[in-house]
Formats: C-alpha cells, sequence, structure tokens
C-alpha cells in the first residue's frame, strides 16, 4: 500500500508522494489517484498526478513517471534557470 511520504529513487530521481486519494469508479473499481513531485539536482518539480488500480505495483508506474521526465528533463531544467 502506498502511503505520504514514500519515496522512490529511480536513475537519480527522486519521486515523492505527496497525496493519496483513494476513490472507487462508477464500476466499482477501487483506485488510487496519487500527487507526487520529483526532486532532481536541486529542482522540486510542481505537484503531478497519476491514478491507479489499487492491486497495481506502483513501481511500474514510478519508472514510467521517470523515464518521461529524464526524456524532457534538459528542456524543463532549462526554463527554471
Amino acid at each position: 500500500m502506498v502511503k505520504v511520504g514514500d519515496t522512490f529513487t529511480i536513475k537519480g530521481v527522486t519521486l515523492e508522494i505527496r497525496e493519496v486519494l483513494p476513490y472507487t469508479t462508477f464500476s466499482g473499481i477501487k483506485q488510487f489517484m496519487i500527487g507526487y513531485v520529483l526532486k532532481d539536482r536541486g529542482y522540486i518539480s510542481p505537484v503531478a498526478h497519476f491514478w491507479f488500480n489499487v492491486n497495481d505495483d506502483i513501481r511500474p508506474i514510478v519508472e514510467q513517471v521517470v523515464d518521461y521526465y529524464i526524456q524532457v528533463r534538459d528542456s524543463i531544467l532549462r526554463g527554471t534557470k
């Protein structure tokens, strides 16, 4: 179970969980909306969100989020200087 304050460090980037909001879809599927920030090289992102099923493993989703961030990191960090 994921909880607020959990951190995952992948490829030098840390994803920190800031919000965990459980809810049930109209079809009765239990899900979480997760609010997170990314921490990298002194940069802390604004809070962003992803959704996943309660019974799924969060790690593949976190890896996908971090991989995408790494793809666009240079343009993000260039905009913060």
